[in-house]
């Protein structure tokens, strides 16, 4: 699956608490997040990256659903806005 490695932070979450939600959630077996780039460098935030999810064929497909609404409240521009509110 592929995700912008800007997400992959949010779908880690505080302590590993959203992956590990995600994988209760769906019943898939594990969820490899993407490595720094082959010379060492981290890919830019809006850079898609592969994610990949190891389980039964039903599991994969929840998990990519939940994977999905992740990216797209990062995305969000409502959530860039309320990204930016916090910080002031």
């Amino acid at each position: 699956m592929s995700i912008f490695f800007g997400a992959s932070g949010k779908i880690i979450g505080p302590k590993g608490a959203k992956i590990q939600e995600i994988k209760t959630t769906s019943g898939v077996k594990d969820i490899k997040m993407p490595a720094k780039n082959e010379d060492g460098t981290r890919p830019k935030a809006r850079e898609l990256v592969e994610l990949t999810i190891i389980g039964k064929p039903s599991a994969i497909e929840k998990a990519r659903e939940l994977i999905q609404e992740v990216v797209d409240e990062w995305v969000s521009p409502s959530s860039l806005l309320d990204t930016a509110k916090n910080a002031i």
